[in-house]
């Protein structure tokens, strides 16, 4: 039986999808749940370049730091940790953190990178020359690479290195990535993935909730000079609910395990679960197959990371259930396919609607014998849980038929962005009018904006300012037709402030608003965002103001919905 030494994340065309090689592959798993070692797994984070290439395009250790434990944002007026070490914990439900990591660098490898075929090898030398430079491995579990040109084979790349420090709880404990990774983090996240899971992987293209390497976060796009951490959302397709499974974060009393028969689960959102109902539903297929249900919502880790970096011109995020096809439990005699994401619309969208399945929509294997509809979602704030009706046929090649559903509750579906710039105005008096919801996918630059006698200058004080006052301002008006709950929210490449105010619909003037919510962020990592949610009034005018604190300019856009 081969060993399993390598898992590497391919360098190709095809990476915007995801493409992988997993090299010298057992049987990828011994059990289909896994059971999570609790505590901290601090990790060793080496920056190492090659030699003659003393490259660093600007990264520090310290940068690269705060990327695993301390990216922080605001989001609907709170402080959200975005981290690495965030995602891990939330993702783990708190039983597993990476505390006390460190990050240490730059170190030169003995041989520019013509010298090098394998990726590990590269990793060997890094790991050397942090030792002779005076590191101490010992505290840590976990070692990763970050090289400053591309890796010989691979653009990311994880294996079982021998370290001196307590034994990682999974067979892989190094991993490194090429360039791209320094303003990544979903490829790093893509091989801790892996070494979390010894080595499993997926097929699915990309996280509707996250980035992964579909959307947003193409580690093809390469740096973009001067830019040290463009990517504030970190996750990828490797964290969802099957590698949950696999990584021992959701717990086995929490999985539901379909069992023959029609049998209706009310499921709880995956992350930050529901106590008492279950998070994830196993649905055993023929030669150790399954299939793996969960619901997606806009909580927790999955509601900030709508937020995919300012390339993506878009704030969207899919909320619905998930069905993976997952090929590598154990004992499967199906060819090793790895994960695959069932689609509601085959050959579609993978980053959006097409990924997920709806209230109403009813998904059929008819080879197997099985249907898994969605009868509805229930809506608390953000949607909290799902009810699934899963069935099995006694007659074979023929899925049963799709069960009525008197009471079922479509899933909202989400905003198609604009592909314009926000139309913001110099002056309240300028202000255009739109119509919302709305989201702006295009980013609008602030330059060159002014601010006006007596305009509201802080969340903090009337008209005339005080407090943290902005610059740079700009304004646009809108009058909802219907009455209820929306959220103004903005990415902006600037520490930026974002404002909503009622007022008259015609002849506004800075005395005549009433500020209904504000928010401002400074600028932690090269992008931020705020939102403002207010519960808006039919037929009443409100008006939106963004500007840069202390007249910082940028750019952003925007989402009213």
């Amino acid at each position: 039986m081969k060993s399993l030494s390598k898992v590497k994340f391919l360098a190709s065309a095809a990476l915007a999808l995801a493409a992988v090689f997993i090299a010298n592959r057992l049987p990828l798993h011994a059990q289909a749940v896994g059971t999570a070692v609790p505590g901290s797994r601090p990790v060793a984070v080496l920056l190492c370049q090659y030699q003659g290439n003393t490259n660093t395009y600007g990264f520090t250790p310290a940068g690269i730091l705060g990327t695993w434990l301390s990216n922080t944002l605001v989001w609907n007026g709170a402080t959200v940790d975005n981290s690495i070490n965030g995602l891990v914990t939330d993702a783990s439900l708190g039983l597993v953190n990476l505390q006390g990591t460190q990050a240490f660098g730059w170190y030169m490898v003995p041989k520019p990178l013509s010298g090098y075929t394998v990726g590990s090898d590269v990793g060997t030398d890094c790991i050397a020359g942090a030792q002779a430079a005076g590191v101490n491995l010992t505290p840590f579990t976990y070692v990763m690479m970050y090289m400053n040109d591309a890796l010989p084979d691979a653009a990311g790349e994880s294996w079982h290195a021998t370290l001196p420090g307590p034994a990682a709880p999974t067979a892989l404990n190094a991993s490194i990535v090429g360039v791209v990774g320094l303003n990544s983090p979903p490829l790093f996240l893509h091989e801790l993935g892996h070494i979390f899971g010894s080595g499993v992987h997926t097929s699915s293209s990309t996280d509707p909730l996250g980035g992964g390497a579909g959307l947003g976060d193409d580690p093809s796009q390469g740096l973009i000079p001067g830019l040290t951490s463009f990517r504030v959302a970190n996750v990828s397709p490797e964290w969802d609910a099957s590698r949950r499974e696999i990584f021992g974060f959701i717990p086995a009393a929490s999985i539901a395990t379909f069992t023959g028969g029609t049998q209706t689960y009310t499921i709880s959102r995956l992350t930050k679960p529901i106590a008492g109902l279950p998070t994830a539903i196993d649905v055993p297929l023929p030669g150790g197959a399954k299939y793996v249900v969960s619901a997606r919502t806009q909580i927790g880790y999955d509601a900030v990371s709508k937020l995919n970096g300012f390339l993506i011109n878009a704030l969207t995020v899919t909320e619905g259930v998930r069905i993976e096809l997952v090929t590598d439990a154990p004992g499967s005699t199906v060819p090793a396919a790895d994960v695959n994401l069932q689609m509601s619309n085959p050959g579609g969208d993978p980053t959006g609607t097409d990924a997920v399945w709806l209230g109403c929509q009813s998904f059929a294997d008819n080879v197997n014998g099985i249907r898994i509809t969605v009868g509805s979602f229930t809506a608390a704030g953000t949607q909290s849980t799902a009810q699934i009706i899963v069935a099995s046929s006694a007659t074979p090649g023929q899925a049963p038929a799709a069960p009525p559903i008197a009471s079922c509750t479509p899933a909202p579906t989400p905003l198609t962005p604009v592909n314009t710039y926000p139309p913001f105005a110099d002056t309240l008096a300028a202000a255009q009018t739109i119509t919302v919801p709305v989201i702006y996918g295009q980013y609008l630059g602030n330059n060159g904006f002014t601010t006006d006698t007596n305009e509201p200058l802080s969340c903090n004080a009337p008209a005339g300012g005080g407090g943290a006052l902005v610059g740079a301002t700009g304004w646009l008006q809108f009058t909802p037709t219907t009455s209820g709950p929306l959220t103004a929210s903005t990415q902006a490449t600037m520490a930026a402030m974002l404002a909503v105010y009622s007022g008259p619909g015609t002849g506004a003037t800075y005395a005549s608003l009433v500020q209904v919510g504000c928010s401002s962020a400074p600028l932690v990592t090269t992008t931020i965002s705020t939102a403002v949610p207010f519960t808006a009034v039919a037929g009443q005018a409100y008006y939106v103001q963004i500007g840069g604190l202390g007249g910082a300019t940028g750019t952003f856009n925007l989402s009213i919905q």
